[in-house]
């Protein structure tokens, strides 16, 4: 035990002081969730998506580009497609959409939000989303999940952007 007393203490304090939360629809409120997250952010919000159809969420993110932050979305080449894609509502705004130029699905549903919050999980960003999918997504303010998923973001935004 004391090993581990000693181990936890070397590591730097970013390692191990963060918090997870894992919530559920329809039980829990995910897209009250994301958006009260998403209007916390002051810096970046980059999200990696099958696709955004829900109206309240584009709006967070809309007010987000207006006020200054950086939203820069990805998005799949299919979903952004249909009629219910809210991506154009994006662009205008001033976020920086990038869609995959390919068939293959870009199926992630994450977003990092200032570089150290991550939202994930298999909740898609749509209308019904809340009333309709068992879903979970999950919350983490872990530095180095952070890390991962913003250098997978980068990745992506690369491919996507210059194929």
């Amino acid at each position: 035990m004391r090993w581990l007393l000693i181990l936890l203490c070397s590591l730097p304090v970013s390692s191990w002081a963060c918090t997870t939360d894992a919530i559920f629809s329809p039980y829990d409120d995910i897209e009250q969730s994301i958006y009260d997250t998403l209007w916390s952010s002051q810096t970046s919000i980059h999200a990696s998506l099958f696709g955004i159809s829900n109206e309240r969420l584009a709006d967070v993110l809309v007010e987000k580009a207006k006020v200054g932050v950086e939203v820069k979305v990805a998005l799949d080449l299919k979903q952004s497609s249909l009629d219910s894609d809210l991506h154009r509502k994006l662009t205008r705004a001033g976020a920086d959409v990038t869609i995959k130029p390919i068939g293959v699905l870009e199926h992630n549903k994450f977003v990092v939000v200032d570089g150290k919050t991550v939202v994930m999980g298999s909740w898609n960003w749509s209308g019904n989303a809340q009333r309709q999918d068992n879903s979970d997504v999950i919350f983490t303010n872990c530095r180095e999940i952070a890390k991962k998923f913003e250098q997978a973001y980068e990745r992506i935004e690369a491919r996507d952007r210059h194929p």
